[in-house]
């Protein structure tokens, strides 16, 4: 094979495109959910519970973005507690029925998706990492117990 400037665009192109296309892979790729919780509780409520539990005991919530369409909507957020020595971050996921955002016994899918501690440099987005253990258990005692009655019972 003749090396013309034809067969170097076409070789320059195929890297391209296979580098492209490991970035996106690895862009799109994501871990299971670090916990599963679920609730049975409508949206407004839910998200005014979760808002208020979160406000008084000093933490903050951001949502970040919303997905989904007619039948299942998620939003995702961060959850952040910040004081002296204490700098830890929950990435969150809560998603419902549509059909039944109004609803009484909707149940409510809440997941925590990554847990760091940035003073201790532990936690991450795999139930393996260093310190997610601690990190989850942290969150179920100051945020999550007695929220709301789980509806997968």
């Amino acid at each position: 094979m003749k090396i013309t400037p034809k067969n170097i665009f076409v070789f320059v192109i195929i890297i391209f495109l296979g580098w492209a296309f490991y970035f996106a892979s690895m862009m799109s790729y994501t871990y299971p959910p670090l916990k599963e919780y679920s609730f049975q509780m409508n949206k407004t409520s839910f998200e005014r519970t979760l808002i208020n539990r979160i406000d008084s005991v000093g933490w903050s919530i951001e949502k970040t973005d919303t997905t989904g369409g007619n039948e299942k909507r998620c939003y995702w957020a961060l959850i952040n507690y910040l004081i002296e020595d204490i700098n830890i971050e929950y990435d969150i996921e809560y998603c419902f029925n549509y059909k039944d955002v109004n609803k009484v016994n909707n149940c409510i899918e809440f997941n925590i998706v990554g847990a760091f501690n940035f003073i201790e440099k532990t936690g991450g987005y795999k139930a393996s990492d260093p310190g997610v253990k601690e990190l989850l258990e942290y969150f179920e005692n100051n945020i999550l117990n007695g929220l709301a009655p789980d509806c997968k019972e």
